[in-house]
């Protein structure tokens, strides 16, 4: 009983730990364009 429990519990461990992954990876590319966009407007309004 116990090792079926930890082969079901073992690969649902690592589709979660790769989901968390692949989430935070997305997350920092959106957050690095947004960055990058809001620094491009203050460069801009200095210039005006």
């Amino acid at each position: 009983m116990q090792q079926s429990f930890c082969i079901v519990l073992l690969p649902l461990f690592l589709c979660l730990l790769l989901s968390i992954i692949f989430v935070s990876h997305c997350y920092s590319d959106t957050g690095n364009s947004v960055l990058s966009a809001s620094v491009t407007v203050d460069s801009v309004e200095l210039r005006i």
